[in-house]
């Protein structure tokens, strides 16, 4: 099992010798810190900036952002709220002097670190921002005790670059029992398997989730088509429950009243 301090040594972590360079340039333009916001004191602003960051690069064209969708933007930010009178927020920054330049959205319950939401500012791409932040992060985590760091969501490459233990990752629908969430899930459960066997009727899926979400604006209904496949195998720095190697078992659960 690998630890997290293991992921630390730069004889054993392939991100931290591919930091080294970028992080010695960006060094140069000024001081470089990391901020960690988990406290209301200041906590709307934070999350002001994180969010701009969050979508900065690519997300607000793609229209997949936080900000993009003002329902995701009031979940996120009353999740913040709650969590941090629970003591669980972890709104980390990227700082260069007073600015920040990338953003990592976490939560922290029972001695464990679990990434929502990463971004940065795309005129500083050339540096890895994001990844020079997952760096203190790690730092920071281990110095204080934390036994893992899950990134969740995909085993996206750079998250596979600080560990190569990955487990399950299921996505629960809960669907309302109203005549919109029953079409929904019929949708999403019926219909859309069947055609993603044709491929000539895919894209007509993907158009036809369009309209349903333009019609009902029911965030992230879009992307149900897009997640057909919707069990990921999430990345994990610290203790894992499986090796990169071992059997990995999926599903989907869905519930409609």
């Amino acid at each position: 099992m690998q630890k997290l301090a293991e992921l630390l040594g730069k004889s054993r972590s392939q991100a931290s010798l591919e930091l080294a360079q970028p992080g010695k340039r960006l060094g140069e333009l000024g001081e470089l810190s990391l901020e960690i916001v988990s406290s209301s004191e200041h906590l709307a602003k934070a999350l002001e900036d994180g969010f701009c960051l969050e979508g900065a690069a690519w997300k607000n064209q793609a229209g997949t952002s936080i900000a993009a969708c003002p329902e995701t933007r009031r979940f996120y930010t009353l999740l913040a709220e709650r969590a941090a009178e629970r003591g669980w927020l972890r709104l980390c920054f990227l700082k260069l002097n007073e600015e920040r330049i990338a953003f990592a959205y976490y939560l922290e319950y029972a001695n464990k670190l679990f990434l929502l939401k990463p971004g940065y500012d795309p005129k500083y791409s050339a540096f890895s921002p994001s990844s020079l932040l997952c760096s203190l992060v790690l730092r920071d985590a281990y110095g204080r005790g934390i036994v893992e760091v899950d990134f969740l969501a995909n085993s996206d490459d750079w998250k596979l670059r600080w560990t190569q233990h990955l487990r399950p990752h299921y996505r629960l629908y809960v669907f309302p029992g109203r005549l919109e969430g029953r079409m929904l899930h019929w949708i999403k459960f019926r219909l859309m398997p069947s055609l993603a066997e044709e491929r000539i009727l895919r894209t007509m899926r993907i158009v036809a989730l369009d309209l349903l979400r333009a019609r009902w604006r029911i965030p992230g209904a879009a992307l149900l088509a897009r997640n057909l496949s919707d069990t990921k195998r999430t990345a994990t720095a610290g203790q894992p429950t499986w090796a990169a190697d071992a059997p990995v078992q999926t599903g989907e659960v869905s519930i409609a009243s």
